[in-house]
């Protein structure tokens, strides 16, 4: 159905039974929608026009943020250098050439043509109607996060990749043809593929990357980019019309991840489209400085708690900054500052291999194309591209401490860095190194034998603006690993929206599924909807001194909470007590890797690994063991064991927890 005729049906059918006035609304909201479906920017917030239908030097700008050489030596050194991922990106773009789509945790399989609008079951799917009247959280209604993955176009770079890597052009022809039928199929502003702002914005970039990389290996085809451009200037025109930020009707969500990336593509879109000298860049760049000054504590590190949102915002602002650097210095001075404030935090709490926990929500997305050869929770390339860019720049004076990724060649245009590719050896330390972040509420700590994280801080975005949408309750918890390997982890995320299990999403974010301490009839905070949270902590405070940390958590209803961890080089020793007036049970869960085999002794537990013991916990207190919820990558949930501890407020104070890890 064309877009046109769509809009008739949903203007005549209001029409009827209408008072004079009421009509005169209908009539002027038809004009603005019909505005949104011609590809042109509107003159509501902006006077902005395109002068021709294809930008100019759109060579010279893939240059810009695609840097790598296109050269036949370039590509055998990359083919050499990184054999792995030069693999895994044809095999990828084969799959897609299949039909196969491999999104998040799940594969979806489309033999013909994707389904654009598809739920994550495969069998039902969104209907077609104006986004605006769109209730995706209807009951009958399943995950849409796979829906708008598949139609973030993420995989439209890797059959650029391939195209180049193999010279087999059929790759970019099956890019262009899945554009095509995309742009048919899915009108402005209809859709579900239209409903969120952010996921147009990240629709936006993958189809300029992909646009970038295709001019870059030098083929044209006139007429797909005529209706192409035509296309970009309607998202263009509704991400400019509908920004998170200016969203008047909730005040409370205006500022988030949403909005950094918003913008920051935004601005990109553009510098693309031969717009950046227009008065809207300047005030998007605005919105953009409150935002920094809104979101970020003065350590670096996101209000929204969630380590993958804070990689989200750190990929778009370093596109930003390639765009924009004269700018940036001019009018956004503080963010090289946060950005490599972000870097530094995310280098202490990745390890030797660059794998970062989850802490608070991980849906796995990204806005940068991520490096397949390599985890989902390798940080890595994002920090090696902070670390090179800023090196040219001379904003920072950090050597990156991993080998360089893929990603950065693509565009830095890195294939060998100063930095080392010797993974640092924390066997010879003979001191116990840690470093503390008390604002957000994180100490990392590392000895010759285990890695700990210690988490109390702030819940989310504090008063006046209370709310966390993507935060946990996990103050007070602790993740142990030993000699590399996961022991304690967090539970993970799961699904936002799941009508048939909707009591997971909030398990998931609940103290319950965290290695802290549950009070009963007492919780941390009171979770509603998908991303709603009320009764936050009152107040989270952490310290450490002389190898003991400890932490302070006062719940609403006054309850305090206290745990003090001491370290050695080969044990922990945890201590918790209680302070409350009524007398209530006190639950310590400590939520194991799946891999990890519980056996219960006299006097604690023993941990196995591959029927070797691995740590060994001693107690008095009762221990039981009972199988929890764990969801590994976003959408896929498997059981693991828990350790739960029971005491009462009196004989907590006196019971400590001793975990033993050995040499």
């Amino acid at each position: 159905m064309s877009p046109n005729s769509a809009l008739f049906r949903l203007f005549t059918s209001r029409l009827f039974r209408r008072t004079p006035s009421s009509v005169k609304q209908v009539l002027v909201k038809f004009l603005k929608m019909h505005t949104a479906c011609q590809g042109s920017f509107p003159l509501r917030k902006t006077s902005i026009q395109l002068a021709s239908n294809i930008p100019k030097s759109v060579r010279k700008k893939a240059d810009t943020l695609l840097a790598f050489d296109v050269s036949i030596k370039s590509k055998v050194r990359f083919q050499y250098v990184f054999k792995d991922e030069n693999t895994a990106v044809v095999e990828e773009a084969e799959s897609l050439m299949d039909g196969k789509y491999n999104l998040l945790s799940r594969q979806f399989n489309f033999p013909e043509r994707p389904i654009w609008n598809a739920m994550v079951d495969g069998e039902s799917t969104y209907p077609n109607h104006y986004y605006k009247h769109l209730a995706i959280y209807d009951p009958n209604f399943a995950d849409y996060k796979f829906t708008w993955e598949l139609n973030r176009f993420q995989f439209l770079l890797n059959l650029a990749k391939a195209s180049w890597l193999t010279g087999e052009m059929k790759y970019l022809k099956k890019g262009q043809e899945t554009i095509s039928q995309w742009i048919k199929e899915n009108p402005c502003p209809f859709t579900v593929n239209w409903y969120s702002s952010m996921e147009v914005a990240i629709r936006s970039l993958s189809w300029m990357l992909f646009y970038m990389l295709m001019k870059k290996i030098g083929t044209s085809n006139i007429h797909w980019e005529v209706t192409f451009f035509r296309s970009l200037q309607a998202h263009g025109h509704f991400l400019n019309n509908n920004l998170t930020i200016e969203n008047q009707s909730a005040p409370r969500w205006r500022r988030n991840n949403h909005s950094i990336v918003e913008l920051s593509i935004l601005c990109i879109v553009l510098w693309f489209l031969d717009m950046s000298d227009c008065s809207r860049l300047e005030r998007l760049i605005r919105y953009l400085h409150d935002d920094l000054e809104y979101q970020y504590r003065s350590d670096g590190i996101s209000a929204e708690q969630s380590i993958a949102y804070m990689r989200v915002n750190l990929e778009a602002m370093y596109l930003f900054y390639r765009v924009f650097t004269e700018k940036t210095e001019r009018y956004l001075p503080q963010l090289p500052s946060v950005c490599r404030r972000q870097v530094e935090f995310l280098k202490s709490m990745a390890n030797s291999s660059g794998l970062v926990p989850r802490i608070g929500d991980d849906d796995g997305g990204t806005i940068l194309p991520r490096d397949l050869s390599y985890s989902f929770w390798d940080y890595s390339g994002i920090i090696d591209l902070w670390d090179s860019l800023q090196a040219e720049k001379r904003s920072f004076h950090h050597a990156a401490e991993f080998p360089i990724r893929p990603v950065n060649f693509w565009f830095n245009g890195i294939l060998h860095s100063a930095s080392s590719s010797k993974k640092p050896d924390y066997t010879r330390r003979k001191k116990i190194r840690h470093r503390i972040f008390p604002e957000s509420g994180y100490l990392i700590l590392e000895s010759k034998t285990y890695r700990c994280i210690f988490r109390c801080g702030p819940m989310g975005f504090q008063a006046p603006m209370e709310y966390c949408p993507h935060a946990h309750a996990d103050s007070l918890s602790i993740l142990l690993w030993k000699n590399g390997f996961p022991v304690l982890v967090d539970s993970g995320t799961f699904s936002y929206w799941m009508p048939q299990n909707a009591s997971f999403r909030n398990y998931f974010r609940s103290e319950h599924a965290h290695n802290t301490l549950v009070l009963e009839n007492s919780p941390h905070a009171v979770f509603y909807g998908p991303f709603g949270a009320k009764s936050l902590p009152e107040k989270a405070i952490i310290s450490y001194e002389s190898g003991q940390a400890t932490g302070i958590l006062h719940l609403k209803d006054g309850a305090k909470l206290r745990r003090t961890i001491q370290f050695s080089q080969s044990s922990v020793l945890i201590s918790d007590s209680v302070q409350d007036s009524r007398k209530k049970q006190v639950l310590r869960p400590f939520i194991m890797n799946p891999k990890i085999r519980p056996v219960r002794e006299k006097d604690g537990c023993t941990l196995y690994l591959n029927d070797e013991i691995f740590v060994r916990v001693y107690t008095g207190s009762r221990i039981r063991f009972c199988l929890v919820p764990f969801s590994r990558l976003y959408g896929s949930l498997q059981f693991t064991t828990a350790m739960l501890i029971l005491d009462d407020i009196q004989t907590i104070n006196r019971s400590c927890i001793l975990m033993e890890l050995g040499e």
